[in-house]
């Protein structure tokens, strides 16, 4: 209901008198000549050239943020009259002055001087290192092996409070997750789900712990222990003790984390690494200059799998430029062809244990510095027009190590299917769709939306065609998905290639 008053009280984005109005949507995405990433990739302009002010919701309290302190204080003044006309009680004694360095609002302190930062207080990141430490010390101390699950919930409950602020803990919260719930019948010893082929056949199942083994219950055992509210003590998984030595050394720094959301800085750098037999390469490059290196590996490394090479190629590179002192509050988009390294690193685990090693010490790097750090799957052909394979086997004189137009090229993230289909989805699909409202589908011709209509979608009536660049996918989904709510009978047709999955696995639906 708050979202919906919200989009009420924005008003008529043209009058000039409304402090919510604005005029155009800027694309600002990487992998433009033009890209800054201390900027929104996407957002809305005032006609004075100002970025317009714009409100969040969390539950039933709202911030507004604007350009200048008075255009904060005319939003938020907006905003409480017509929540109020609404009946939605706004405490005008709650009300702050506006401020860059505010005090803490949904579990963050957020911080916009020379960029967007957030951290939590100094109260709650000792907080959280003593319930890390808690676990840590229930872990040795157990006599039966057992810990107690109500304790677990308890802290659990407080860790995901605190993720909240620090993208980098969630993957670490798993071995929480499978111990409080692997009691449960239908897992295995590491509390995972069993697959549903298992499941099917012995629909009974369930791993018991003093036994070590999977047994099969009886009907009667089975929803007894369904239906109980779990036992009072458990036995922890493996996972949890590799989790909890993690966020003991990412935890480990008496001063809070700080974690960058938007970089104060005017370029970005871009990494490509690629492994390939006995070599390896990696390329990075900002606005002006290419940086790359090549080697071979040692007989011992040889033997090491070709995901453990490539991942520690990647992050060895980034460790050094971590040294070199070029990382500290700057955004870096690092692109493999490894799968397993983009999945442990956004999952925090793999069922190599070198691998998991590896990643936390990416994880390490990006607290220490306070990066923005964006791992990004791209297909192998694309790794082989960049030159990065051929880099890994010395060839010096492929892609974007030949010359020509720049690496940007190679990783269009801000151009969309369209643009890169040279103009020809947009024609294929209004060919079986349908130009009029007698063929068409939902008997309504299609609208190919414009970033302006992402903010504007309940002025675009009929169904819409999304074919967006993938770098604005995060921001233009759950506008789409709201715009929907507004008209139930249509849905959005939505257009991507294979650089968006990322982008549209973190957008919200």
């Amino acid at each position: 209901m708050m979202t919906l008053a919200k989009e009420l009280a924005y008003g008529d984005r043209h009058d000039a008198t409304n402090p919510f109005q604005w005029d155009r949507v800027v694309l600002n995405l990487p992998g433009s000549e033009h890209y800054e990433p201390r900027l929104p990739w996407v957002f809305k302009l005032r006609k004075d050239g100002t970025v317009a002010s714009e409100a969040y919701i969390y539950v039933d309290d709202n911030r507004v943020t604007a350009a200048t302190k008075i255009q904060a204080w005319w939003a938020a003044r907006r905003l409480a009259s017509f929540l109020s006309r609404l009946g939605l009680q706004d405490a005008a004694r709650k009300r702050t002055s506006p401020s860059q360095i505010p005090g803490p609002w949904a579990g963050s302190v957020a911080h916009t001087q020379e960029g967007v930062f957030l951290l939590v207080t100094p109260e709650k990141w000792q907080k959280t290192k003593d319930l890390v430490s808690e676990v840590a010390a229930m872990l040795s101390d157990s006599t039966d092996g057992k810990l107690d699950r109500k304790r677990l919930e308890q802290i659990r409950g407080f860790l995901i409070y605190v993720s909240r602020t620090y993208p980098w803990m969630p993957p670490y919260l798993k071995g929480l997750h499978l111990t409080i719930d692997g009691w449960r019948p239908g897992r295995d010893e590491e509390g995972f789900k069993l697959k549903e082929g298992v499941r099917r056949k012995r629909p009974y199942i369930a791993w018991e712990w003093e036994l070590e083994d999977l047994v099969d219950l009886t009907p009667e055992e089975f929803a007894k222990r369904m239906g109980c509210e779990g036992p009072d003590r458990v036995f922890p998984v493996e996972r949890l003790r590799r989790d909890i030595d993690a966020l003991t050394q990412l935890l480990s720094g008496e001063a809070p984390s700080v974690t960058t959301v938007r970089s104060g800085s005017y370029f970005s750098f871009y990494l490509m690494g690629d492994a390939s037999g006995k070599g390896f390469g990696s390329a990075y490059w900002d606005q002006s200059d290419l940086y790359w290196e090549s080697g071979h590996y040692g007989p011992k490394m040889q033997e090491e799998s070709s995901n453990f090479r490539e991942a520690d190629n990647l992050v060895r590179r980034l460790e050094k430029m971590e040294k070199e002192g070029i990382l500290v509050e700057k955004e870096i988009f690092v692109f493999t062809d490894n799968s397993t390294f983009e999945g442990t690193f956004y999952k925090g685990h793999s069922t190599s244990e070198k691998i998991c090693d590896i990643i936390l010490r990416l994880r390490l790097v990006q607290q220490r510095t306070g990066c923005v750090l964006r791992v990004t799957h791209v297909a192998g052909t694309r790794m082989k027009e960049a030159g990065i394979d051929g880099l890994s086997r010395g060839d010096l004189l492929e892609g974007m190590l030949s010359g020509g137009d720049g690496p940007w090229r190679f990783l269009p993230l801000s151009e969309g299917a369209d643009t890169r289909a040279g103009g020809s989805v947009v024609p294929w699909v209004r060919s079986w769709w349908g130009t009029d409202s007698a063929t068409s589908w939902c008997q309504a011709p299609l609208k190919v939306l414009t970033p302006t209509d992402w903010f504007s979608l309940k002025d675009v009536v009929g169904p819409r065609l999304w074919v967006p660049p993938p770098g604005s996918h995060a921001y233009g989904v759950g506008d789409v998905q709201r715009g929907s709510d507004s008209q139930t009978s249509f849905a959005p047709c939505v257009c991507c290639s294979s650089l968006d999955d990322r982008h549209v696995e973190e957008a919200t639906f």
